[in-house]
């Protein structure tokens, strides 16, 4: 077993100056950053002073760090082992901000850690709360949510406290948080992302400059069998590094995606693991299957929902997760919230029986989705039946019954008398249903595949940009055969009357000509490409600002 705790037991006396910072030591960071550091770091406005790991660790409130009980073995473990090294016992700690506003579906937490001679700027992933996991689903469908605004904001502040070099870094909704800022920021050096959800369609587009000129700064870590990181569209131009999964967590779905998830790199048998000395190894190409399916599923429905169904989906989804993945935290009669929100769950039904049905796949896939992103299969049995009042046992056989006839167009006699049989007083609700899911299956229309989602003024200019300067490098890659060799003919007779001197100036003349051409071809290809970001950029923004009048325009008109 070798993980981040064994990583710096091993690696504690080592500076950043005998061991550059890398991205085993950002991955530790990502971790300590889920810690309860509310009034032990100072806020950015307090002018105060950087604490330590080691001053944390000598404080008589230590245990506050630890509140959150489902990790705190291996939270209070990796942290005591950061405080007691040489390595990030230096790190400097300040500006450490956490806020939460369910009215704002905002949940933002931040700190700046100093080492190595830049600030880092971690932000905290989704933690123990209703709203953090309501934020995860807005990504969804809008361009900018609370969470991003208010983390553009600390960087902002951050960037006047410093003259260091600013990096971001974040795991799960942080690391989507990290990305979101140095694509918008221009003073953001370098981003690591761990398992970070994408963005959604209004992102891409109204970034597309800025995606084009940050893209590159960006590398995400992600595990094969993490599902977050394929939800929504990726950042085009980042790079993607995907390792091999680490042991799943006893007693929970979601593999690899939880925040003691660090803690399960292991070294044997082909899974991701660290090498001592600091580097990521273990790459695998792709992630595992049911992930690539999970992530063709989500692509599915946002590509083909309409923005407002989007928005239900999102309302909807945010609470029930919450309640499925933390049961204790987030109690909820799943029966009862179904229920009351018949409409938007038919229509995430329909969307499902939609992708299977025109993918071939059955209610075996549909149970290994939900158990990676969290839901363990008898759990999400035991729901079924509750809903549907149909024996766990017969689950399976009745739901692949009923996709082979609810999606037929067919009207469905028999269907209908065993509902009767089966449901007795129940059987006239199941009739409603069936119909409903019936009619919203029917009325969705595919118009797009399961592909992401590429900003159309990006891919255009994109493309022409790489086909004119394809052309460019081929032209110059012709070697063209210089005529200097003839001079050594000089002395010949014939050398003057053919006027060979001329002719090699002439052929000299033209293979020099040929490269100022290719190079002021790549100048001017760049000039325009560079004045053609601008003027998105400009008209960008001024789309921005008159989207944002209008905004506060109806809000004054519906206020």
């Amino acid at each position: 077993m070798y993980n981040i705790i064994d990583y710096i037991n091993e690696n504690g006396e080592k500076s950043f100056e005998d061991m550059p910072f890398n991205p085993v030591d950002s991955l530790c960071l990502s971790q300590l950053s889920y810690l309860k550091y509310d009034g032990m770091i100072p806020g950015p406005d307090e002018g105060a002073p950087s604490v330590t790991f080691p001053g944390l660790a000598m404080r008589e409130d230590v245990d506050r760090l630890f509140t959150d009980k489902r990790y705190e073995k291996n939270n209070r473990a990796l942290f005591n082992a950061a405080a007691g090294s040489r390595r990030f016992g230096t790190i400097g700690l300040n500006c450490f901000v956490n806020m939460i506003d369910e009215d704002w579906e905002l949940q933002f937490s931040a700190m700046t850690c100093i080492c190595g001679g830049f600030s880092y700027i971690v932000f905290r992933g989704t933690d123990d709360n209703v709203v953090g996991w309501k934020e995860d689903l807005i990504l969804s469908y809008r361009s900018d949510t609370p969470g991003q605004l208010r983390a553009v904001d600390y960087l902002t502040r951050i960037a006047a406290l410093t003259d260091c070099p600013l990096r971001a870094c974040g795991h799960s909704k942080g690391g989507n948080k990290a990305m979101y800022v140095t694509i918008i920021c221009d003073n953001v050096d370098r981003c690591i992302c761990y398992d970070g959800q994408g963005f959604s369609q209004e992102f891409m587009d109204k970034y597309s400059v800025e995606i084009q000129q940050n893209s590159s700064k960006i590398t995400c870590y992600a595990l094969e069998t993490d599902f977050v990181h394929l939800l929504l569209f990726p950042v085009p131009g980042t790079n993607t590094i995907y390792m091999a999964e680490g042991d799943l967590i006893e007693g929970k779905g979601g593999k690899g995606h939880y925040p003691e998830g660090p803690f399960n790199i292991i070294e044997a048998d082909g899974k991701w693991y660290i090498r001592q000395e600091g580097g990521m190894i273990r790459e695998v190409s792709k992630p595992n299957k049911v992930v690539e399916i999970l992530h063709d599923l989500t692509n599915f429905m946002v590509n083909n929902m309409s923005p407002d169904e989007r928005r239900q989906m999102a309302e909807f989804l945010g609470p029930l997760v919450a309640s499925l993945r933390c049961p204790d935290d987030y109690p909820l009669d799943l029966v009862i919230y179904i229920q009351e929100n018949r409409e938007v769950a038919v229509k995430l039904v329909a969307y499902i029986l939609k992708y299977m049905k025109d993918n071939d796949l059955d209610f075996d896939m549909i149970l290994d989705l939900v158990e990676m992103i969290g839901i363990l299969k008898e759990d999400f049995l035991k729901l079924l039946s509750k809903v549907s009042h149909v024996p766990e046992g017969l689950i399976k056989t009745l739901v692949n019954f009923l996709l082979d006839n609810i999606t037929d167009g067919k009207d469905d006699p028999f269907i209908h008398f065993m509902i009767d049989r089966l449901f007795g007083d129940n059987a006239e609700l199941i009739h409603d249903i069936w119909h409903e899911i019936e009619d919203a299956y029917t009325s969705i229309h595919v118009t797009a595949g399961t592909g992401n989602y590429v900003s159309k003024i990006r891919d255009y200019s994109r493309q022409n940009y790489e086909l004119i300067m394809e052309t460019i490098r081929a032209v110059s890659g012709i070697s063209l055969p210089g005529a200097n060799g003839w001079s050594a003919f000089s002395t010949e007779s014939w050398y003057a009357k053919m006027q060979i001197a001329h002719s090699i100036r002439c052929i000299n003349g033209y293979n020099k000509a040929i490269e100022d051409i290719c190079d002021e071809c790549c100048v001017r290809a760049n000039n325009t490409f560079d004045a053609m970001k601008n003027v998105d950029k400009v008209y960008g923004e001024r789309i921005r600002q008159t989207a944002s009048s209008a905004q506060e325009l109806v809000g004054r008109i519906l206020g």
